[in-house]
């Protein structure tokens, strides 16, 4: 029987190298530290995680796709960072104070929990996903649905023009700082991480050029001032794939309720759930075009910057969380708070979209890469099955995000457009 792969980064990108950095022991740092690292580090370890991808033996490429495109190098075949790669963790003329004081953030820590995570790239045992390491762009869609980048960017506004948030902690300027010069600043720079140019000037607008092409949706709020968001929406995108995706949904629903009558018909038609599949991970590899290159970057950069401050949001003692009074026992109730504090009113159903962020993208990428057949699809649907609850967790939120009720009677799909 299928079940959910293993060795796919199953957390925000940010998250394995937070863990990473608590998981030396000279010197003894701790997660929080991640947010207190020079800006070039996090752009280095952007471009490690790429470039380790890239070069790593093991990844199993989807059909006849061609390498990505190339980093400035740095990442040999044993997941060990080399020159001029590994210059770029060493900025630190004397080392950040670490949130474990009075230990310092050293470049030699930085480098060692940066190959802790590249080395799940290339470990031998671990069934990485073919096309990529990172999240899916169904990830990058759903967390900024929670409008968690518009709290940002209030957050840095009201920061660097006011006062108005009050006293923050040196740790919490280092986020500030780290976070501006990430996500927030035009750059030129010919890393990975950049993609602002004056052919797109705003990261917002490409973001959601992205999503529509990949998935056909665009993101439920607009502007800052309530009007439409001006992106180029381009004539050629997955317009249907919201249709078939919910299609997909109601019959998987179908299956798991005739799965758990033991008495009347059962009508589950696998052959209506693989036709299902296959036109969704048609839609994805079409978009795709040379198999892994075309939107690769944008998608990577978008996951990217979602999981930064989807970190944020989890770490409920994170110095920024703390310095603005927005603790809370749940990652929606912290985003809330936070929002609250710079006026920016947060998704209703922000909790369900931080479920799906993370069942959703494991899904899209099996059917993608072409993981699921006649003989391993009741898997989604049996009880008891991982990839079953999953989809029940996806089922149950859909529904609540999206006030579709994907629960309904199937009903006959007219074909896509």
């Amino acid at each position: 029987m299928l079940e959910r792969p293993t060795g796919a980064m199953e957390e925000p990108m940010f998250t394995p190298l937070a863990t990473a950095l608590a998981a030396g022991t000279r010197p003894k740092l701790h997660e929080h530290d991640v947010f207190s690292l020079h800006p070039v580090q996090l752009s280095a370890y952007m471009e490690a995680l790429s470039e380790a991808w890239r070069v790593s033996p093991k990844k199993r490429p989807l059909s006849t796709a061609a390498p990505g495109d190339p980093g400035i190098g740095g990442v040999d075949i044993n997941g060990k960072l080399t020159s001029p790669l590994k210059t770029m963790f060493e900025v630190l003329q004397t080392g950040i104070p670490s949130h474990n004081e009075p230990e310092m953030i050293t470049n030699a820590a930085v480098v060692e929990a940066v190959e802790r995570v590249i080395a799940e790239v290339f470990a031998p045992q671990t069934a990485i996903f073919a096309a990529r390491p990172w999240y899916h762009v169904s990830y990058a869609y759903l967390v900024e649905n929670t409008r968690i980048l518009d709290v940002a960017e209030r957050l840095l506004r009201d920061a660097l023009h006011s006062e108005r948030l009050g006293v923050l902690s040196d740790a919490s300027h280092r986020w500030l700082r780290a976070t501006e010069a990430l996500f927030f600043r035009p750059s030129e720079s010919p890393l990975l991480s950049s993609i602002t140019s004056t052919v797109r000037p705003i990261p917002g607008a490409t973001f959601r050029n992205l999503y529509f092409r990949m998935l056909g949706f665009d993101l439920t709020h607009g502007a800052a001032g309530g009007g439409p968001y001006p992106y180029e929406k381009p004539e050629v995108a997955n317009r249907a794939f919201g249709k078939v995706f919910e299609h997909f949904l109601r019959e998987i629903w179908r299956g798991y309720m005739h799965a758990t009558n033991h008495s009347g018909p059962k009508t589950t038609d696998d052959a209506v759930i693989m036709d299902d599949i296959n036109r969704l991970g048609q839609m994805l590899r079409d978009r795709r075009q040379s198999g892994q290159r075309t939107l690769a970057r944008e998608e990577f950069v978008a996951v990217m910057t979602m999981s930064w401050f989807h970190l944020t949001v989890a770490t409920k003692d994170a110095p920024i969380i703390k310095d603005l009074k927005a603790s809370a026992d749940t990652i929606e109730e912290r985003l809330h708070l936070l929002g609250k504090r710079v006026g920016v009113a947060t998704h209703a159903h922000a909790d369900s979209l931080f479920v799906l962020a993370q069942s959703v993208p494991v899904i899209l990428m099996m059917i993608e890469e072409n993981r699921f057949n006649s003989a391993n699809v009741n898997t989604l649907y049996t009880p008891g099955a991982t990839l079953a609850a999953m989809m029940l967790e996806i089922i149950n939120h859909w529904s609540k995000a999206t006030s579709s009720d994907v629960k309904s009677v199937p009903v006959a799909m007219a074909a896509a457009v």
